[in-house]
C-alpha cells in the first residue's frame, strides 16, 4: 500500500497549497488555464454552456455521472 500512502501524502500537499480540499471546480479552471482555454473553449470540450462551467468552478456541484462525463470528454 506504499502507492496508496503516496497518493494520500500528494493529495495532502496540493490541499495545503489549495488552501483547503480540492474540487472539480478546481480542477476544470486548473486544466482550462493550464491550456489557455476560454470559459467558452471549454465548455464546447464538455457540451456545456459557458455559464455552467463557471459556476463549476465557483463550486456548483455535479453528479458523479457528469463528472465522469467531463473527465471523458478531457482525456481523463
Amino acid at each position: 500500500m506504499a502507492t496508496r500512502s503516496r497518493t494520500d501524502r500528494t493529495l495532502k500537499a496540493l490541499e495545503v497549497i489549495a488552501g483547503g480540499p480540492l474540487t472539480l471546480g478546481m480542477l476544470l479552471r486548473s486544466i482550462r488555464e493550464g491550456e489557455g482555454w476560454s470559459l467558452a473553449d471549454m465548455a464546447a470540450r464538455l457540451g456545456v454552456s459557458r455559464g455552467h462551467v463557471a459556476s463549476i468552478e465557483k463550486g456548483k456541484p455535479v453528479s458523479p455521472k457528469s463528472a465522469a462525463r467531463y473527465a471523458n470528454a478531457l482525456g481523463y
